[in-house]
């Protein structure tokens, strides 16, 4: 009976032992379950904000693109409009010194004309004088 109760009560003290391994072990399965768990939680969290990282960068990018495509037009805009307004001032200019030009030239004709009828006048005013 005492051998008995000594041998139940090793097979009891290995059982509790036991008992507590099986619990370190699952504490630490859990545990590794928690960790795992939060580590997946994290990388969600960090793909989530260099997702959105990316899409603000993105969305920047093409602003900027827009941006520089934009100011690529207001640029052509501007030489163009400069171009034909150099354009149309060297028009301008070469139709004002046709038109002095002209006027230099019909003055010189007119001043000819005066001469040449003031001539014509004298003689006649000489004529009718000597008659």
């Amino acid at each position: 009976p005492f051998t008995s109760f000594c041998e139940r009560l090793l097979l009891q003290n290995k059982i509790w032992k036991q008992q507590r391994e099986i619990k370190t072990l699952q504490m630490a399965l859990a545990s590794n379950k928690t960790d795992a768990t939060n580590n997946a939680f994290q990388a969600f969290c960090d793909r989530l904000i260099l997702t959105n990282k990316i899409w603000r960068q993105q969305k920047q990018v093409d602003s900027l693109i827009n941006e520089a495509e934009q100011l690529k037009r207001l640029r052509e805009a501007a030489v163009t409009r400069a171009a034909t307004q150099m354009a149309q001032d060297v028009r301008k200019e070469r139709l004002t010194e046709e038109f002095v030009t002209d006027l230099i030239t019909e003055l010189g004709e007119c001043k000819q004309a005066i001469i040449t009828l003031r001539a014509e006048h004298e003689c006649e005013i000489r004529e009718l004088a000597g008659d």
